[in-house]
Order: C-alpha cells, then sequence, then structure tokens
C-alpha cells in the first residue's frame, strides 16, 4: 500500500492542494494567546512582546512574492479585492455548482497491496474487500477523461498499481493529451522495460519509501528493499535521459513514525544525490485493529525520542532546503507544541529556526527583513526602529521605509557574520533555501510564528504540562478503510461557524475498484458508485456531494474528517465562497 495509505499526506491529490504543503492549524479555545491570520488565511500565535500583525488583505489567500521578487501583492486564488457577499451564484447554486468543471479523477487499478507495513490495514480486510478495478470500468474512466479534458488524473491512490498485468498497456491513451498525469506506487519490485517507459511517461510519481535503513525499512514496510526502490528511480530517470522526454517530478513520501525520524537526514541527503526533488513526511494515523504500538506518531514517543527525532526532522528539512528540495512535514504543528513546551522558547527558536520574540534578537546586530512585500513591511512596523537596518529582496534595491533596500547580491557584498536577517514573507521555504545554499545561517523564520498552545506565556518559558507530554485528545472517524485518528489531532477541531478552504467536492472524484466513489482519499463516505448513480456526472450532481458543499459553505454540521482536516486553511464561510465564485469565473474573464 502506497506511504499515503496510513499517512496525513493524500499522495493522490494535486500537488498544489492545500494538503500537501498547508501546515497543521488548531482552533483558537479560549486559553489560547491571541491568534492572527496568517497570510494564507490560517492562524498563528502573536509573538510574546511584539504587537499583533494586522494581514489586512493577506487573509483571503496566501501572498505571492511577483517571481520573488519580494512583491507581495496578489492572492494566489484570484483578484485582491474582497466578493461582495451578494455577488455571484446563489449558495443554491454553488452546492449544484462543480465549480469550473471536475478537474481531477483519481482511480486505481486494484486495491491490493503486495506490502504489509505495520501501520496499515493491508492483511487485515476480509476477502471480500479486494478487488481489482474491470477493464471495461477503466476504458469508461480513461474516456470520460478524454471527452470532459478533465486537467489532471492520479493512478494507484489505494493499491499497488504494478501488481495488475498489462496496467502500463491501459495508460497509454491518456498519454501526449494535456493531462497532469501523477502515478503512486511503492517501486517494491524491479520494473519491466515497459513498465519504465510508462512511468516515465508521467508528470508526477510518488515513490513510498520511510527510511533509507535498509533493515529498518524491511521492519517497518515488509516485504520491500531500499535498494530496489533506489535502482527503480534511476531506471526512470535513466529513461528519460536517453530518449530526451520531460523528467517526471520524482516525490518520495516517508510515513513518519518515532523509527523512522532520526534518521530522516540520511534519507533526505540520499533523496538529493539521486535528484528527487520533493520529499513529503506524512503522519502516521493510528487504524482500528492495525499495528497496535508497532510504531506510533514522532508526537507520541517518550521524551527523548522525541527531542532527537524533532531534531533530526528539522536538519533534514534545512539539507532539504539548502539543495533545493522541497520539504512538506505533515503534524509539524502538533510536535511543535510538544517541542516548544519541553525545549522552551529560545531553544525551540534555535532548532527551528524560527523567531519566537524579542529577546531572540541582540540589540548590538544589525538585522535585516527579506521580504519587501506586505508581509515584511508589517514585520518592520512591529521591530524597535533602531533594531532594523534594512530590507533584502529577491532582485530590486533602492529604498523602503526610509531604509535602504539591497536586493540579495548587494546584499552577499556587505553583509557581516554578525548580521540577523528575519525571513518576513510567505515565501519562507524558498528564502530559507537560498540562505542555507549561501552558507548564510544567521536568520529566523518571521512569518508564521509561534504554534498555538495552551500555556504558551504563561511562564518565562511557556510551559505547559500536557503539551510537554505529548499526544492528546483523538478523535475517531471514518476513512475509507476503517475508522482511524491522528495523535491529539482533537486540538485540531474547527470552533463553530468556521470552515475549511477545501474546494474538493466541486473538483475532485477518487473511484475505487468496485464503483464506489468518494470525495477525497481520506473520507469514508462513498458519495455513489458509477454502476448504480448515472456515472461520473450523476455522482457529482448526487445528494451526497451537493449536502457535502452545503455543510462547507454553511460552516454547520460538518464531519470530523473535514472539521479536523488541517490541510486545509481554517476559514470563514464567505472566503470559501469566494473562492468558489473565482473557480467558476471563465479563464481571462467575469461569468
Amino acid at each position: 500500500m502506497p506511504a499515503h495509505a496510513s499517512g496525513r499526506h493524500p499522495a493522490a491529490e494535486p500537488l498544489d492542494h492545500p494538503r500537501i504543503h498547508a501546515e497543521p492549524l488548531i482552533a483558537p479555545a479560549p486559553q489560547h494567546r491571541p491568534a492572527l491570520l496568517r497570510g494564507d488565511g490560517a492562524l498563528h500565535e502573536t509573538l510574546p512582546g511584539l504587537p499583533e500583525l494586522d494581514c489586512g488583505a493577506a487573509r483571503r489567500g496566501r501572498l505571492r512574492e511577483g517571481g520573488m521578487s519580494g512583491i507581495e501583492t496578489t492572492p494566489v486564488s484570484g483578484g485582491a479585492a474582497c466578493i461582495p457577499a451578494d455577488a455571484g451564484p446563489s449558495d443554491a447554486a454553488l452546492w449544484d455548482m462543480p465549480a469550473a468543471g471536475l478537474s481531477h479523477i483519481a482511480f486505481s487499478f486494484t486495491n491490493r497491496c503486495n506490502l504489509r507495513c505495520v501501520y496499515c490495514p493491508q492483511g487485515t480486510h476480509p476477502d471480500d474487500f479486494h478487488a481489482e478495478t474491470p477493464k471495461e470500468q477503466i476504458e469508461r474512466i480513461i474516456a470520460y477523461a478524454l471527452e470532459k479534458r478533465v486537467s489532471r488524473i492520479s493512478i494507484g491512490y489505494y493499491g499497488e498499481t504494478m501488481l495488475v498485468d498489462g496496467w502500463e498497456k491501459a495508460v497509454e491513451p491518456l498519454f501526449d493529451q494535456g493531462f497532469i498525469l501523477n502515478l503512486v506506487s511503492n517501486f517494491s519490485k524491479v520494473m519491466t522495460p515497459a513498465e519504465v517507459a510508462a512511468v516515465s511517461r508521467f508528470q508526477e510519481v510518488q515513490i513510498s519509501i520511510d527510511t533509507i535503513d535498509i533493515p529498518l525499512l524491511k521492519q517497518v514496510r515488509k516485504a520491500v528493499d531500499a535498494r530496489t526502490i533506489l535502482y527503480n528511480t534511476h531506471l526512470i530517470r535513466a529513461h528519460v535521459l536517453r530518449h530526451g522526454l520531460p523528467m517526471p517530478k520524482l516525490i518520495w513520501t516517508s510515513v513518519l513514525t518515532d523509527r523512522v525520524a532520526e534518521g530522516m537526514p540520511d534519507l533526505v541527503a540520499t533523496a538529493i544525490s539521486s535528484s528527487v526533488p520533493a520529499i513529503n513526511c506524512v503522519e502516521v494515523a493510528y487504524i482500528d485493529g492495525v499495528g497496535a504500538n508497532a510504531v506510533r506518531h514522532l508526537n507520541d514517543a517518550e521524551e527523548d525520542v522525541f527531542r532527537r527525532g524533532f531534531a533530526a526532522v528539522h536538519e533534514a528539512r534545512r539539507l532539504a532546503l539548502r539543495h533545493g528540495v522541497s520539504f512538506a512535514l505533515g503534524g509539524a504543528e502538533r510536535m511543535a507544541r510538544r517541542a516548544l513546551a519541553l525545549y522552551g522558547r529560545q531553544e525551540f527558536g534555535r532548532i527551528t529556526r524560527t523567531l519566537t520574540g524579542l529577546d531572540d534578537l541582540d540589540a548590538g546586530r544589525r538585522i535585516f527583513i527579506y521580504g519587501a512585500g506586505s508581509v515584511g513591511h508589517a514585520l518592520r512596523n512591529r521591530l524597535p526602529d533602531r533594531m532594523v537596518a534594512g530590507f533584502i529582496d529577491s532582485e530590486r534595491h533602492g529604498t523602503l521605509d526610509g531604509l535602504p533596500l539591497l536586493s540579495f547580491d548587494l546584499y552577499r557584498q556587505q553583509r557581516t557574520a554578525d548580521d540577523l536577517i528575519l525571513i518576513g514573507s510567505s515565501f519562507e521555504d524558498e528564502i530559507e533555501g537560498r540562505l542555507l545554499a549561501h552558507g548564510i545561517d544567521g536568520y529566523r523564520r518571521a512569518f508564521r510564528g509561534l504554534p498555538a498552545s495552551a500555556g504558551i506565556g504563561q511562564g518565562p518559558d511557556g510551559d505547559d504540562t500536557q503539551a510537554a507530554a505529548g499526544g492528546g485528545p483523538h478523535l475517531r472517524r471514518q476513512g475509507i478503510q476503517g475508522e482511524y485518528s491522528f495523535s491529539g489531532d482533537a486540538l485540531d477541531d474547527l470552533p463553530p461557524g468556521m470552515t475549511r478552504m477545501c474546494t474538493t467536492p466541486w473538483t475532485n472524484v477518487f473511484l475505487a475498484p468496485k464503483g464506489e466513489a468518494y470525495a477525497c482519499c481520506f473520507r469514508g463516505q462513498v458519495m455513489g458508485t458509477l454502476k448504480d448513480d448515472g456515472g461520473i456526472d450523476g455522482i457529482m450532481a448526487g445528494e451526497a456531494y451537493r449536502d457535502l458543499r452545503r455543510r462547507l459553505l454553511s460552516g454547520t454540521d460538518l464531519d470530523p474528517e473535514c472539521r479536523l482536516c488541517t490541510g486545509s486553511a481554517m476559514v470563514t464561510p464567505q472566503e470559501l465562497r469566494e473562492q468558489l465564485i473565482r473557480l467558476a469565473q471563465p479563464p481571462g474573464g467575469q461569468g
């Protein structure tokens, strides 16, 4: 079973989907310190000793730098102006409308797997659970995608595709049709030349690998050898290079547990040496009846194991960024909450390179803010005048707010070893990677701030006994493979009246081998079946999809999976409505 089967990260969803890149959020409970809206609409804590940041228009979507130039004026999701509440279609029309049409179909050739990962329910299902998708059903799905010009197709979101003979022939009609094709596989068997040729035609290939430690990988994922995964990875790259094809985006996905966390720097280093450009560390789910005590969420580990693992994960993150490799970490907020309680603010800031308060700042050091857009400007206003020597931008130079504005190249020519750079930009990862690549480690990330936690700020180091112990209350929810929960996920619940920035029920369908349809690859409610509900169009127009859209749009009666889905930002129903109206507008103009 691919790594995401029991992890928090749904590998088959689009890579620009919020689940992939957004860090987990926490609902602002009354005992929490005052929270701020992040540039992407999420919540983060105010910094001790700093006034609150007014993000203004940033509430409506993460602001981006124009070509990494430091100009942060355009929300990714659309125009900067707020759409009036009475603009666009009615809510009832939005319940019925697949906004901009169905854009993503995910299906599997089989739900069987040749691995027996200790955290996965494979091997515990009754015999009648397992099935292979009939040839006729696959042909109908592909024909539908071609007719409707669906933009993205994902294959293998549950089950191992390469167990099915002839799969590589079946997908040929999808090639050269303009689709973004995504394949999820465990790469556990040496691929045939025909399979290599087929996989090389995908735009994204997500490969399940928890660790590069060969004996440990066999203990955790069973029946797989890291050397086979590496060999297959290089077979793909070699085929692409030989035949002059576009290189697929190869993504290694690791289920982060207490057993593998300390080895994360080695996994990242191996990925870098293998020209793998992206790593996703996903949370382990606790699925009923599976792997009791075999592995644990890092957040549930003993204190010494957690400390070593947390430090190793952040070492791995910096190593990845230094070499231009993206590094996504599921469950980051809950792990950071525990680390903050254990380490205290200053040590937490050192390990994570996060600005945690004014006492992080030495009045004798020159301080530069990297980020000349709205976020950097707001950060400047939160700091005493005497502390800020100037701004850094990726390209521009001049003056800003009466202070020097230096291009990054110009800054490097005059930097001193004692400088401290505060990253004031929503592009924290890209900027941190640039600094590390140029040997600059005197910096702090200042965009998100501290993780929310009861007790933060009560003492000099933010003592929080419950957070320090790890874990926390779990909420049960129904997934495709059974009931499950995540460590401490009750803290991620939505406050009343809020919803998630999730457009999946309008744009996505996930199809199982027996024809069942799901709204995403975690939520376990069957939304319809291909045979009984008029095919994909009938399912998308059915009452189950309409009801889910209504709940998200109203922020009421959301089921636990949606309420706790930390991959989608917490927003007001109006903000979700604005996003849907933008999606409904035809390209290049108003609807």
